[in-house]
C-alpha cells in the first residue's frame, strides 16, 4: 500500500513538472524533494563526437546554382562548380529582317545566400559542355562529385562585387560567334532549333565556374537565361530579345570539392570515414555540402538506469555550443540544425521530435541563440526525451548508435554555413546532455 501511495505522489510531482517555477541549480541537486521522492538533475553522462563522411549525395534538382570558391582557415579550400543544361526557344517564324545584337548570360541572385568574402570580386567562368549530362550507371540521381567534360575556351566570363543583400542580377557577355549562329538557326527555321533532342545534341549544356582568385561562393536560382538581343527593322527600329532557358530540371546539379589539406581532419574521406573528435582538437564538424557531418553518440547514458533509487527518466535536453572564434561575418553558423537518427553504417535517418504546446510531433532546428558580445551563451538546444527513452529502453543498441546534426534539405546540399562544435574536453564550447530523472526512497 506504501508503494502504491508513494507511485502515486511521483505521478503528481510529475504532472506539476513543467508549471512549476524552479531556480536554475547546480549539478546534482534536488529540483523537488520530500521524505518519498526527488527529482534529481545531472550532467555527467556526456556525449562523445565523431565526423563523418559522406562520399556522395545527389545535388540535382535543388532550385539553386552554386558558383565560387574560397578558403576555409579550419575546413580547407572549398570550390563550387554548376552543370545545366539550355532549352531552345519555342519557334515562330519572326524573325525576318532582323539583326543580331549580343547574347547574355542572365544569373538571378539568391539573395543572402553566398558563404566568404564578398567585398573581393567574385569571378564566374561559362565553359560549354562537350558531353551531355547523363546520370551515372543507368540511374536517376546525379551527385556532388560528378562532373561532365567541358571546353577549356570559355564562352564569357566576368568579375564582379556582389552585395548579396542587394545584387538581383549578374549579367555576362558571352561569345558573339555562338550568338550569331544560334540567331543564325532562328532565322532560317532550322530543325536544330525546332527540335528539343536536335537542339541537345548540338548545344550540351553550360558549366558555371571560378578561379583560384576567389574567396566567395555564391548560391543563384534557377532562372537561368542565355539571352540574345537583336533588333526588328520595320518603320522604326525595335529592340527585341530571345531567351534560351533552363532545360532538364533533372540535369541541373551542384558539384562541391573540398580540398582538407593541413587542417584537422585531413585524410578523411580516403584514409577513414569517420574519426573521433579526440583527434581533431576536440571538436566536430558540421558541413554537409562538403561531405562531412558531426555524429553524436551517448556511450555512458546507459548507466543513469544504475544510479540509486533511479525510477525514470523524465526529460533530457540537448545543448550544443560553437566553439568561440570559428563563426562571424564570413563564415556564419548555419541558422537551422536538425537532429536525425544514426546507426553504425552513419545513415541518415528520421529526424528526432518533441511535442509542441498541441501536443502533436515538431521536429526541432536548434532555436539558435547568438551571444554577439563574448559567444559565451551562443546555443543550439533540443528538447531528446523522446530519443533518449527509446535508447534507454532498446537493449539492442550499440555505443554507435547515434544522432547526425545538419541543416534541413535543400540547406543541406547547397549551403556552406558551417559549425564546430566542442566535445566535453574542449575549453572554447561544449556539448552538454542534462537529464532529469525521478528516484522514489525505500
Amino acid at each position: 500500500m506504501r508503494n502504491f501511495i508513494n507511485y502515486c505522489l511521483l505521478l503528481l510531482i510529475f504532472g506539476g513538472l513543467v508549471s512549476c517555477n524552479k531556480v536554475d541549480n547546480t549539478f546534482g541537486s534536488e529540483y523537488l524533494s520530500n521524505d518519498i521522492t526527488q527529482i534529481i538533475r545531472v550532467d555527467s553522462f556526456r556525449p562523445s563526437l565523431q565526423t563523418i563522411y559522406t562520399d556522395s549525395f545527389p545535388t540535382q534538382a535543388k532550385g539553386v546554382s552554386m558558383i565560387g570558391g574560397y578558403t576555409d582557415p579550419i575546413l580547407g579550400k572549398v570550390k563550387a562548380q554548376t552543370f545545366l543544361e539550355v532549352a531552345a526557344p519555342g519557334y515562330s517564324d519572326i524573325y525576318a529582317n532582323t539583326l543580331y545584337d549580343s547574347i547574355t548570360l542572365i544569373l538571378k541572385v539568391k539573395r543572402s545566400a553566398f558563404y566568404g568574402d564578398s567585398t573581393k570580386p567574385l569571378h564566374i567562368d561559362v565553359n560549354r559542355l562537350l558531353e551531355n549530362i547523363t546520370p551515372p550507371n543507368s540511374g536517376f540521381n546525379i551527385y556532388n562529385v560528378d562532373t561532365f567534360q567541358y571546353s577549356p575556351t570559355t564562352l564569357g566570363s566576368t568579375d564582379i562585387v556582389v552585395r548579396p543583400y542587394s545584387t538581383d542580377t549578374i549579367a555576362i557577355k558571352l561569345n558573339d560567334a555562338l550568338g550569331k549562329e544560334l540567331f543564325g538557326m532562328l532565322q532560317r527555321g532550322s530543325d536544330t532549333i525546332k527540335t528539343a533532342s536536335v537542339f541537345l545534341d548540338y548545344f550540351k549544356g553550360l558549366r558555371l565556374g571560378s578561379n583560384n582568385t576567389t574567396s566567395l561562393v555564391l548560391n543563384c536560382t534557377d532562372s537561368v537565361k542565355m539571352r540574345i538581343n537583336y533588333r526588328k527593322n520595320s518603320v522604326y527600329t525595335i529592340s527585341q530579345k530571345v531567351d534560351f532557358i533552363l532545360g532538364n530540371n533533372s540535369h541541373h546539379f551542384i558539384n562541391v570539392q573540398a580540398d582538407r589539406t593541413g587542417t584537422p581532419l585531413a585524410g578523411l574521406g580516403t584514409s577513414f570515414k569517420a574519426i573521433n573528435s579526440n583527434l581533431t582538437n576536440n571538436a566536430a564538424y558540421t558541413q554537409p555540402a562538403t561531405g562531412i557531418t558531426a555524429k553524436i553518440t551517448f556511450p555512458s547514458v546507459k548507466d543513469i538506469q544504475k544510479a540509486p533509487n533511479y525510477v525514470k527518466l523524465l526529460k533530457a535536453i540537448l545543448y550544443i555550443k560553437p566553439v568561440k572564434k570559428t563563426y562571424e561575418t564570413t563564415f556564419p553558423l548555419p541558422p537551422s540544425l536538425r537532429l536525425s537518427t544514426t546507426t553504425i553504417l552513419n545513415y541518415l535517418g528520421n529526424d528526432l521530435y518533441a511535442y509542441g504546446a498541441s501536443g502533436t510531433p515538431v521536429i526541432q532546428y536548434g532555436n539558435l541563440m547568438i551571444d554577439y558580445i563574448n559567444g559565451e551563451n551562443t546555443t543550439y538546444s533540443y528538447d531528446i526525451s523522446i530519443y533518449i527513452k527509446q535508447f534507454l529502453a532498446d537493449p539492442t543498441v550499440n555505443s554507435e548508435t547515434g544522432i547526425l546534426v545538419a541543416p534541413p534539405s535543400p540547406a543541406y546540399e547547397t549551403v556552406l554555413n558551417r559549425l564546430v562544435m566542442g566535445n566535453t574536453n574542449n575549453l572554447n564550447g561544449a556539448i552538454s546532455l542534462q537529464l532529469y530523472y525521478a528516484t522514489i526512497q525505500p
